[in-house]
């Protein structure tokens, strides 16, 4: 998930289901036949729950790449060489959320990948205020 805030503040913060955050959740429940917590899922992608979809665009798999590459070279890598690396997308899709301004904050259990993205700031859930 992405946390969207505007400006120096989280006043008026948006939080954002990525479509990459939302395949690597799917999947899972899809697997161990979790039938309530995919009908809670499906919930929170209603434009109704307050919270906005972030549709997965040319743009971010273009970042992406760049992020992948980058890392490759540095040697810090955060999946496999024949992996799709969902971390790598995800950070593209949170380094073009936001707006001039804006904070966008990855909300995460998985620091150790993501924080190694250039310009990319994700936290613990709890720690995001």
């Amino acid at each position: 998930m992405c946390h969207v805030a505007q400006g120096d503040s989280a006043t008026g913060a948006t939080v954002v289901i990525p479509e990459i955050a939302h395949y690597e959740v799917r999947r899972e429940l899809l697997r161990i036949r979790a039938v309530g917590s995919l009908r809670r899922l499906d919930d929170a992608l209603d434009p109704s729950s307050g919270l906005r979809h972030l549709a997965l665009s040319t743009n971010a798999i273009l970042m992406a790449a760049e992020f992948w590459a980058s890392l490759r070279q540095t040697g810090i890598p955060t999946a496999s060489p024949d992996a799709l690396d969902a971390d790598a997308i995800l950070a593209g899709q949170a380094a073009l959320a936001g707006q001039p301004g804006d904070t966008v904050t990855i909300a995460t259990t998985n620091l150790a990948h993501l924080n190694r993205f250039p310009g990319i700031d994700a936290r613990i859930w709890d720690q995001i205020q």
